[in-house]
């Protein structure tokens, strides 16, 4: 006798296979289908007792099941294949959760399907609209209640009386905290394949004060995310077959999307989140969103160091600058700072290379700060140093000190500066310069060589008067 298929399902194995999966499952698969169908109501009414759950799920839809063998034929064709915004695509859900049911009863508008030890019946039973399944399954009083905190989870279309046990579940409109429309991966049927395509749809974003959230595929949750807003996408979700796994590169372009629209809304606290990093790396992230979490993190002062310019840091630090380093973004995040061109570097701002700067023949009051310098640097430190004076940028600093040379950028500081050699501003800057012979600017070291240096010149002013003149 020939068989018109090639194949055969073996229940028992089906649920070998599926039998370990959360028993949440169960409530998602048949809550699904009915909010796929014009329904106006769907109820759930769930019981236990000694281990045996109760479970039904009953809704209002006229036409009921469109087709009963749906009930038992795995990855049958459906409609739902070729509608982004239905969330059905494998037409295998009802045959899971009936494989690892001790029994299962399906009553709709087309008639009735009995599942149990002796196997399927078919009953001629029929209802006037609407579908209502019922199952038995093994399942601790633990699972049970998981179960029930599952389902408070769902958030059901606007058009629904969603009902659980007789009582109503409401939406959570007051917690939406944000509903916009982008460009997302969604899976639909093209020429009798299942194809990954983008389409725009709405992203729902939610803020509610609990330990868990989750990602959702129209009002049904997928999977827990790393994220504190869940969020409601408004089409299929690229899922594996077991519908609990969401593609990474799928999340990332959420999280993108999420950080786009609500990057006004970050604190200090949650800037730093992992999925605030995952959304950055993204190529859709915009520039506004990057640069808000820089500054939530970092705070408005924040430069890239430059290693090759240690001194740039040095001053960078001494403004009161966030100085971050290579290894603190990843690769991708690093792109995205470059892109938008958020950060400069400490050379940027600080930078105290002058060796390609031009030098310039110092006029006469500019020679009385060199001898100056070289005066206090011989009496105090006891070291013969060379005093320059260049045309620097005006992004580099006013003087730079090192190798026992002392640079002055007259780009920076202005002729006019030089106008009274022996004055604070001079001394100040001098003194400032100096003190790096004995450290860096976070260093202590530094700080006790200016003090030092200070009370030495006083000193030096009382007993000998004569030190200052410079001619």
């Amino acid at each position: 006798m020939k068989q018109k298929n090639w194949f055969e399902i073996d229940s028992q194995g089906l649920k070998n296979l599926f039998g370990r999966k959360n028993k949440t499952f169960i409530l998602r698969e048949l809550v699904q289908n009915a909010f796929d169908e014009n329904i106006t109501e769907c109820k759930i009414d769930l019981k236990w007792n000694k281990g045996i759950a109760i479970i039904s799920v009953e809704d209002d839809s006229p036409e009921g099941f469109r087709d009963l063998t749906h009930a038992y034929i795995l990855f049958g064709d459906t409609y739902k294949r070729r509608d982004a915004e239905k969330r059905g695509r494998f037409n295998i859900g009802e045959k899971l959760v009936f494989c690892v049911s001790k029994e299962a009863k399906v009553e709709t508008t087309k008639g009735t399907i009995i599942f149990d030890k002796k196997g399927r019946h078919k009953k001629l039973e029929k209802r006037d609209k609407g579908s209502k399944i019922t199952i038995k399954v093994s399942m601790t009083k633990y699972e049970f209640n998981k179960l029930i905190e599952d389902v408070l989870l769902y958030i059901p279309p606007k058009n629904i009386k969603f009902m659980l046990n007789k009582a109503r579940i409401d939406r959570i409109d007051k917690y939406l905290t944000s509903s916009f429309k982008t460009i997302l991966t969604t899976e639909i049927e093209k020429n009798n394949v299942m194809t990954r395509t983008k389409r725009k749809t709405v992203v729902d974003v939610y803020k509610l004060d609990r330990d868990k959230h989750y990602i959702y595929e129209m009002g049904i949750p997928i999977t827990e995310i790393d994220c504190e807003y869940d969020i409601d996408i408004q089409q299929k979700i690229p899922l594996s077959l077991d519908r609990e796994t969401v593609l990474p590169s799928f999340l990332k372009d959420v999280y993108a999307e999420v950080l786009n629209h609500m990057y006004d809304k970050l604190t200090e606290d949650n800037a730093a989140e992992t999925w605030v990093n995952i959304a950055i790396s993204d190529d859709r992230i915009n520039k506004d969103a990057v640069e808000t979490v820089l500054k939530k993190r970092y705070g408005e002062k924040i430069v890239v160091g430059n290693q090759f310019d240690p001194n740039s840091i040095d001053d960078a630090i001494s403004h009161g600058f966030r100085v971050v380093r290579g290894g603190e973004f990843g690769k991708e995040i690093w792109e995205k700072i470059k892109r938008f061109d958020l950060l400069k570097s400490t050379s940027d701002l600080f930078g105290t290379n002058f060796n390609n700067a031009p030098i310039i023949v110092p006029n006469d009051d500019m020679k009385k700060v060199a001898r100056l310098s070289k005066k206090i640097a011989k009496a105090y430190f006891n070291i013969d140093i060379t005093v320059n004076f260049v045309k620097g940028g005006r992004n580099m600093v006013t003087a730079q000190y090192g190798n026992r040379c002392l640079t002055f950028n007259i780009t920076k500081l202005g002729n006019g500066f030089f106008s009274n050699p022996l004055s604070k501003n001079t001394i100040s800057l001098i003194l400032h310069e100096l003190g790096h012979e004995r450290g860096n600017h976070t260093e202590s070291n530094y700080h006790e060589c200016l003090t030092d240096m200070a009370g030495w010149l006083i000193i030096q002013a009382i007993k000998e008067p004569t030190f200052y003149e410079v001619k």
